[in-house]
C-alpha cells in the first residue's frame, strides 16, 4: 500500500518542505557569507597593519631609480619645517561637534556628534632628514591626517566644541606620496634653492595620482590594531558560531537536496513516546522504514501520517513510504521530501540579525577618528545646555 505523494504531508512536525524550505535555507548561507566575510575582512587588516609596521620599521625614502620613470611611490620620514617663508602648522584638520543629550529611565548623559564640513588647512612644507636634501611636500586639500586630537572649547557655548589635529614644526611625520624631481624650494632657513646632482632641482613629494596624501604623525599599524582585534574575537567567534549553527538547521536539508537518494521504502515499524516540560505533554509518533539495500532510519511525522502508515503496515507487511537519504547519514535523511526545521532556522536568522545590528556599530566605533565619516564620541554623565 502507498500513499499519493499529495495525499500527507510527511515532514515531520516543525519542519517545512519545498519552497519555504529553500527560502530558508538561502537566508541561511546569505548570513554564512556575511560571517564569512568579516574573517575575510580580518586578513585585510592583518595584512595591512603588517604592512604598514613594515614601512614604518623601515622608515625609508624610496627613490627612483637612474635612468627610470622620473616619479614613484614612495614613504619619506622627517622632520617637519616650514617652507615658502610660511608660519603655524601647516597641516590642520578642525572637527565642529555639538552636545547631544541623552536620557534614560535612571540617567542622563551627551556625546558629542560631528558637524560637517571638516575644516582642513594643508600648505606645502619641508621634511627635514639628517644628513640629506629636505623633500617638499605638497599634501593637497584632501589630506589624509593620522595624529591625536584635542579638545578646544568654544568661546561662548557649552554645548558646541572643536577637535583639532595638526602638524607641528619639529614634529617627526611619514608622509606616503609620489615622489618626483622638480624645482627645488627654498630650505627651512629660507636660502636660495639647493642644488641636487648639479642642478637647481630637487625632490617633491605629492599626493599619488587618484588618491589622498597620507600624513603619519603615529606608528600607522595603530590604524588597523582596534578593529583587527575586534573581528580576532568576535568575528571569529561569531563566524564559527553561524557555521556550526547552519550545520545543524540547513546542512541536512542542502545534503539531502544535493546528494540524496530518492527511494520508494519498506516500512518496518512505527513507535509514539511521549516527553514533558513544565506545562505541557507532547506526544511524538515516527515510522521507522528499510530501503531496498538494507539501510534503516526513522523520521518523526505528525499525527494523520503516522495513523496512515500505521494501519498501512499492519494491513499489508510490504507497504512502502518515499524516502530520501544521503550517505546513509541519519541526520540527511527524510520520509517525504527533505525538510527546514522552522523553530530552528527562525531563531538563527533572529539572533545573527541581532548580533550583527550589534557588531557593525561596535566595529565602527573602534576606527580612529580619521577613518570616521562622523565622529561621535561619548561625553560624560549628564545634560549640557548653552543656557
Amino acid at each position: 500500500m502507498i500513499a499519493p505523494s499529495s495525499a500527507l504531508d510527511l515532514s515531520a512536525p516543525t519542519y517545512v518542505t519545498g519552497f519555504p524550505a529553500y527560502v530558508l535555507t538561502f537566508l541561511v548561507v546569505a548570513g554564512g557569507a556575511f560571517a564569512i566575510g568579516w574573517v575575510f575582512r580580518l586578513r585585510a587588516l592583518l595584512v595591512a597593519r603588517t604592512a604598514a609596521e613594515k614601512a614604518h620599521a623601515e622608515g625609508k625614502t624610496a627613490w627612483p631609480a637612474e635612468g627610470a620613470s622620473r616619479e614613484a611611490r614612495s614613504v619619506v620620514r622627517g622632520k617637519v619645517a616650514p617652507a615658502d617663508g610660511e608660519r603655524g602648522s601647516p597641516v590642520r584638520v578642525e572637527i565642529r561637534q555639538a552636545a547631544k543629550n541623552h536620557t534614560n529611565k535612571n540617567s542622563k548623559w551627551h556625546t558629542w556628534e560631528e558637524l560637517p564640513p571638516r575644516a582642513i588647512v594643508a600648505r606645502a612644507f619641508l621634511l627635514e632628514r639628517d644628513g640629506e636634501e629636505p623633500v617638499r611636500v605638497e599634501p593637497g586639500q584632501d589630506v589624509f591626517l593620522i595624529d591625536d586630537l584635542t579638545t578646544v572649547p568654544h568661546a561662548s557655548r557649552a554645548t558646541r566644541r572643536s577637535r583639532v589635529s595638526e602638524l607641528s614644526v619639529g614634529e617627526e611625520v611619514s608622509a606616503y606620496g609620489t615622489l618626483r624631481l622638480a624645482p627645488a624650494a627654498s630650505s627651512a632657513s629660507g636660502s636660495a634653492p639647493s642644488a641636487y646632482r648639479g642642478g637647481s632641482m630637487g625632490w617633491v613629494l605629492v599626493p599619488p595620482s587618484g588618491e589622498r596624501m597620507v600624513l603619519a604623525a603615529k606608528s600607522l599599524e595603530k590604524r588597523y590594531e582596534p578593529r583587527a582585534a575586534f573581528l580576532l574575537r568576535w568575528g571569529l567567534v561569531g563566524a564559527v558560531a553561524w557555521m556550526l549553527a547552519s550545520f545543524v538547521v540547513v546542512a541536512p536539508f542542502i545534503a539531502a537536496t544535493a546528494f540524496g537518494k530518492r527511494e520508494m521504502s519498506r516500512v518496518v515499524d512505527t513507535s509514539t513516546w511521549i516527553t514533558k516540560s513544565k506545562n505541557s505533554t507532547t506526544t511524538h509518533r515516527a515510522i521507522q522504514i528499510e530501503t531496498d539495500d538494507g539501510y534503516t532510519f526513522q523520521d518523526e511525522v505528525d499525527r494523520e501520517s503516522y495513523e496512515f502508515y500505521k494501519a498501512a503496515h499492519e494491513a499489508d507487511a510490504s507497504a512502502r513510504i518515499p524516502t530520501v537519504h544521503a550517505f546513509r547519514w541519519s541526520w540527511a535523511s527524510y520520509l517525504g521530501a527533505p525538510s527546514v526545521n522552522i523553530p530552528g532556522t527562525v531563531l538563527e536568522l533572529a539572533f545573527g540579525g541581532l548580533a550583527f545590528l550589534l557588531a557593525v556599530p561596535a566595529y565602527q566605533n573602534r576606527r580612529a577618528w580619521y577613518d570616521q565619516y562622523a565622529l561621535s564620541e561619548e561625553g560624560n554623565t549628564g545634560h549640557l545646555s548653552d543656557a
